[in-house]
């Protein structure tokens, strides 16, 4: 089977792999396939560019090809890897749809469930063979769809080549957007380094950095805490939880409990923290460089590379408890706004899980890899 690729952010790891290989590899893609899915999160693919095509927009109505029309309460928004689709009382309104090559995810509602911001990779441009590395590079900016005038802007834009924003969700009182920032930096072409950390940005265009080396943001209800996952060249990936006010912090999950972790949501009364976990030892570890690559390429890949679970931990800290057993493909979850189950979408499909690990519902058996938000407005 062809690997999937969709826009993350780029490894040094994988970067200094593809430079001792002289930028030989590629991903085989297949034909069908549209050409975003051949678009590696690194130069690894850097010799499929793909021509510029007209900018996109909102769609009225379009269903995807495969339907996706889970019957679930409230209101559900999904990433399709090239649509975003809000779902409501069985009918599918596709948002938004990214140009032939590009790729969206993580989209998110604002409080109000008027506007949804989302993470958004254009087509790479065609460019000569001889360009500047970073220029080959994709890239992702922060967009907002209004769902009443099927509009849509950018929210949050890249500001150097080769800048991925990622993993954007709204503070509470909607007067900001958190958000992962990656940018690599190059001398010629040679990574020299790379600034990695949690962002929030304003309307105004200010930015301010309230985590070093991390990624995927999580706010608790009040916006007071940070729940992130904070990455060491030193130790791994580990789950921390930073009070905003203070600056102080502590760590929910130790990086040497799991080899991969992600996308942490905090419960609707702000007392749990839902995670994925991934290759769990709780007496071994892999070495910092493995954990890192598994961490952020096993999301852009359709069965295949780890088995993840969905895990809980409290918030005030304890042992993180496992929920499912689905051996599930890069899985993300939303929770019910009574905190009782959660639903939770990964490349293998949608799952409706019990909060206290009793139960695990399949309720569809295909998914997507874009993440999904689920709430009830009105």
């Amino acid at each position: 089977m062809a690997r999937r690729c969709h826009f993350t952010r780029p490894l040094t790891l994988a970067v200094a792999l593809v430079a001792t290989l002289n930028l030989s590899c590629a991903i085989p893609a297949e034909p069908t396939r549209p050409a975003n899915v051949v678009q590696a999160a690194t130069a690894i693919a850097l010799g499929q560019a793909v021509p510029a095509p007209p900018t996109p927009g909102p769609t009225a109505s379009r269903v995807p090809t495969r339907e996706f029309l889970p019957r679930v309460e409230g209101r559900l928004i999904v990433g399709r890897d090239t649509t975003i689709d809000v779902i409501e009382a069985g009918i599918n309104r596709t948002v938004f749809e990214a140009a032939a090559g590009g790729s969206v995810k993580e989209p998110r509602f604002s409080p109000d469930g008027k506007q949804v911001v989302f993470a958004y990779a254009p087509p790479r441009p065609d460019l000569p063979a001889d360009a500047p590395l970073a220029d080959q590079l994709i890239y992702s900016d922060i967009l907002v769809a209004d769902l009443g005038s099927r509009t849509h802007r950018v929210a949050v834009a890249h500001d150097r080549p080769g800048t991925i924003l990622e993993t954007p969700i709204w503070a509470p009182d909607a007067g900001s957007i958190v958000h992962a920032y990656y940018s690599p930096v190059y001398e010629g072409r040679r990574l020299a380094g790379q600034v990695s950390e949690i962002r929030r940005s304003f309307p105004d265009g200010r930015t301010e950095t309230i985590a070093a080396d991390g990624l995927y943001p999580a706010l608790t209800p009040s916006g007071s805490h940070l729940v992130y996952v904070h990455e060491s060249r030193a130790d791994g990936l580990s789950l921390r939880v930073r009070e905003l006010g203070t600056g102080s912090e502590r760590v929910l999950v130790p990086a040497v409990r799991f080899q991969a972790v992600r996308s942490p949501v905090v419960s609707p009364d702000g007392m749990t923290v839902a995670f994925g976990g991934a290759g769990a030892a709780p007496e071994a570890r892999s070495s910092p460089p493995i954990a890192r690559l598994t961490s952020l390429l096993v999301s852009s890949a359709e069965a295949h590379g780890l088995p993840w679970e969905i895990w809980t931990v409290p918030l005030t800290g304890g042992t993180a408890r496992q929920l499912t057993q689905f051996s599930e493909d890069s899985p993300a979850c939303a929770w019910a706004r009574d905190g009782a189950h959660l639903l939770c979408l990964g490349g293998g499909g949608l799952y409706r899980v019990r909060a206290d690990g009793t139960a695990t519902e399949a309720l569809l058996d295909h998914g997507a890899h874009g993440g999904l938000d689920w709430r009830w407005f009105g």
